[in-house]
């Protein structure tokens, strides 16, 4: 089975009315497939994501050209201090890192290739020190979102609820005029790419995610061809020396017990498309782990189809499969040479 990396440029028509999840993404490509296909093609796609050997897996959308910060510890107060001696020089070093924090919460491409061969915390806080006059330019505030007030349904008689309101929010993302405002990986078997090909126009023409009928997730999707990303996409899936896994995706397992590193994790509060006759499309809460965070194995693709997610409908599930790229944590390199 021979995969490859592709990206793809996401030009935004319209607000979204749902976040750009990797999981969210997959669910609503697989009910496109099986429009397009059938229950029985379907099926045996939802196989194939539990033997292992997932047709695709996609990641979150990030702003073009970027990729999540690891989320590594913060760095000990006490090893400020020892740096920074002078106390007006920690003061100053302390209000940085808030700063660093908040603002570095991405990195260019180019930043994740110099730096992955030797990651810890401090060498991430010192390289963007020396940037610090870039800080503005990086798309800290790119997402912009606006509550949205909607009545509240019935949902045993389908009737408004009188009375009741519910918020919700839609997102926008800033983008360079000609350039795509957001990216999202894709790592896919290439037997698949033509049929996936599809399922994007498909989903170009639904439009992607919550409140499509009032005009939200109006998108176009680009194949990045360029050259700087086809010298940039072998060097993402290799590394000389892995001792940690960076997670682009919205991932989570039904086998967490093993899962070693650094992340951060958000409760779920999934919906099943009602456009199979899902009158009830509420899931259970679901925990999963936010893209960016650090793993010290790669975990495998079986264990990252949730079923049991629904409390009727036993055939829906969640494909939470991750897009993880490769680097050298320096602590584990350490661990491993002792």
């Amino acid at each position: 089975m021979s995969r490859q990396l592709l990206r793809y440029g996401i030009h935004l028509k319209s607000w979204l009315g749902s976040r750009l999840k990797s999981d969210t993404l997959t669910g609503q490509l697989l009910c496109l497939y099986r429009e397009r296909n059938s229950n029985e093609a379907l099926e045996n796609w939802i196989e194939r994501f539990k033997a292992g050997e997932p047709p695709f897996i996609l990641s979150d959308a990030f702003p073009h050209d970027f990729l999540p910060t690891p989320a590594l510890p913060a760095l000990p107060r006490d090893d400020l201090q020892k740096k920074y001696e002078q106390d007006v020089e920690l003061f100053q070093q302390l209000k940085w890192y808030k700063t660093f924090k908040k603002k570095f919460r991405w990195m260019r491409v180019k930043e994740w290739l110099e730096l992955r061969e030797n990651i810890s915390p401090w060498k991430l806080f010192e390289f963007y020190s020396q940037k610090k006059n870039e800080a503005e330019e990086k798309p800290g505030n790119i997402e912009m979102r606006q509550l949205q007030l909607h009545n509240s349904i019935n949902r045993g008689t389908g009737a408004v609820l009188e009375g009741f309101l519910y918020t919700s929010e839609d997102y926008w993302y800033h983008s360079t005029e000609g350039k795509p405002a957001l990216d999202i990986y894709v790592e896919i078997d290439e037997t698949y790419l033509e049929e996936f090909q599809k399922l994007l126009k498909d989903l170009e023409i639904v439009g992607f995610g919550g409140n499509r009928s009032t005009g939200k997730g109006q998108l176009t999707f680009e194949l990045d061809e360029s050259t700087e990303f086809q010298s940039q996409r072998e060097l993402l899936l290799k590394m000389p020396q892995t001792t940690a896994w960076l997670n682009l995706s919205t991932y989570s397992s039904f086998k967490r017990d093993d899962l070693r590193g650094y992340y951060q994790t958000e409760t779920k509060f999934s919906k099943a498309w009602s456009g199979f006759g899902q009158t009830n499309p509420f899931k259970f809460p679901l925990l999963v782990f936010k893209a960016g965070s650090v793993f010290k194995d790669k975990p495998g693709y079986a264990n990252t189809v949730i079923t049991g997610i629904h409390p009727i409908d036993e055939s829906i599930i969640q494909c939470c499969s991750p897009i993880m790229f490769p680097f050298c944590l320096e602590e584990w390199k350490d661990a491993q040479t002792n």
